[in-house]
């Protein structure tokens, strides 16, 4: 590779270092915003978007330990990729949520099943994919009966809260999980494009499709690895900034009454717009 392509430019070196220095302060928000959580029985939508919180505070930790050594080694952005390309599928999936939270107006029942349906289904979609594995680990002879009901009472029994009864199925035990829906990326980014609250933010799905070639390889993989570390460190940023929302939006989640984020939302602002001026 030429020197072009293998150094970054005087610009992009300092735009790299202002990079570390703001997601130094992002992370820290995150970890004070998630300390105001101490560990409890919460209501599942507040614990799912702590978790959230928690994903993409220690993401952009992730990222920036591995953009400290960026400028001199750029062979890293491989692994820089692939937690980006994780953090942009949250930063959908958290967008998704709010647009059919939105829609949610007093004494609208009609969007208020709508929701409680796209979250339901992101809750069992783990435990459906489990059960679909089991039964072909089962049909092939990877795993006995015992292993296989074992396996289905076990998740019976650690998340009952997201099954319609407490009557195991064996040979069906998906049938009675409360969604039988599946969302993919594509309908997200459908919603996403067609709705004025998120719009804007539809290119997610441009880079998304970017860093999931860096998943699993394919011939495009060769030649997108190859543009040049500024062609590179130009998709960071513009997926980032992703990432960097996908932290606001989990505290915008999480400051239901009591709101105990004021100040951090201000703080997240801030950074924000310190962010978007690198």
């Amino acid at each position: 590779m030429s020197q072009s392509l293998s150094k970054l430019s005087s610009d992009n070196i300092t735009a790299l270092n202002d990079l570390i220095l703001v997601i130094d302060e992002l992370v820290a928000l995150g970890k004070a915003s998630l300390s105001k959580f101490p560990t409890d029985d919460y209501e599942l939508l507040k614990f799912v978007f702590i978790n959230y919180l928690d994903r993409f505070t220690y993401s952009l930790d992730s990222i920036n330990i591995l953009l400290r050594s960026y400028e001199k080694n750029p062979n890293i952005e491989t692994s820089i990729g692939l937690i980006i390309r994780t953090s942009l599928l949250d930063f959908m999936t958290v967008s998704y949520m709010r647009v059919h939270y939105s829609d949610i107006s007093p004494n609208d029942n009609v969007a208020k099943e709508k929701f409680d349906e796209v979250f339901n289904s992101l809750l069992v979609d783990h435990i459906n994919n489990t059960f679909k594995y089991v039964k072909l680990a089962k049909n092939v002879g990877f795993i006995n009966d015992i292993e296989k009901t074992e396996t289905i009472d076990s998740l019976y029994h650690t998340y009952n809260f997201l099954f319609k009864t407490k009557i195991v199925d064996y040979d069906n035990p998906g049938e009675s999980l409360i969604s039988q829906k599946f969302i993919t990326s594509r309908e997200i980014f459908i919603k996403l494009v067609s709705h004025s609250l998120t719009k804007s933010d539809a290119h997610v799905y441009d880079m998304y499709m970017y860093y999931s070639k860096y998943e699993h390889f394919g011939i495009v993989t060769h030649f997108l690895q190859r543009q040049g570390v500024n062609v590179d460190f130009s998709a960071m940023i513009q997926s980032l900034t992703f990432v960097v929302k996908g932290l606001g939006l989990s505290m915008g989640f999480l400051s239901s009454l009591p709101d105990v984020l004021v100040s951090e939302k201000i703080q997240f602002k801030a950074l924000l717009n310190k962010f978007q001026k690198i």
